[in-house]
């Protein structure tokens, strides 16, 4: 059922799913289903003939799931799942491309919902799903979105950058990126 070299393996649930199984370019004792599991053969002493499937345990700072594969038997390398599938089955990143994901679930790693693009066309996905911590959505936020028309407000009214910062408990340069446009800029002033 499994590989023992380049090739691919088709096999086909009882419910008539049909999973590809294709080895992993570059690290040759690996290989990934598109059912998104990950194979190998590697055990303690180097390559075997028995294939074992691998968790993909999710990473606790960037929330994807990650796999731990070797080219030898002492380097180690931590991959994203999502960009094992696009390698194996689509062909290495394009230049200046990264992998997204279309619903912008980090743990939804099938083939269908996974793309090379650009950083700019992920962000602007990101930005149309709702899912781009921007405002208010962003962890570190001291402001809330009614704020910003406030900002704009006080300083028509001759208000200084300092002042408006003191009110709303932000530093001068804040104010003076919301002023300026490079921050909160998907927050309209009034």
């Amino acid at each position: 059922m499994f590989l023992t070299e380049p090739g691919d393996i088709e096999f086909t649930l009882p419910a008539g799913q049909v999973i590809l199984y294709r080895l992993i370019p570059d690290f040759p004792c690996y290989q990934l289903g598109t059912d998104c599991s990950l194979w190998s053969c590697w055990n303690n002493y180097g390559p075997s003939f028995t294939w074992k499937r691998m968790k993909t345990p999710i990473d606790l700072k960037s929330g994807y799931r990650v796999a731990c594969l070797r080219r030898t038997s002492k380097a180690k390398h931590s991959c994203a799942l999502h960009r094992l599938m696009l390698l194996t089955f689509v062909g290495p990143c394009p230049q200046g491309m990264e992998a997204c994901h279309g619903d912008g679930n980090k743990l939804n790693n099938h083939l269908s919902n996974l793309r090379w693009d650009t950083h700019q066309g992920n962000m602007d996905e990101r930005e149309r799903q709702g899912s781009l911590p921007r405002g208010m959505r962003h962890g570190a936020a001291k402001l809330q979105d009614r704020d910003i028309p406030a900002i704009f407000a006080l300083r028509r009214l001759d208000f200084k950058q300092s002042e408006i910062a003191d009110l709303l408990g932000v530093t001068p340069s804040r104010v003076s990126e919301i002023l300026g446009g490079k921050a909160w800029s998907h927050v309209r002033p009034a």
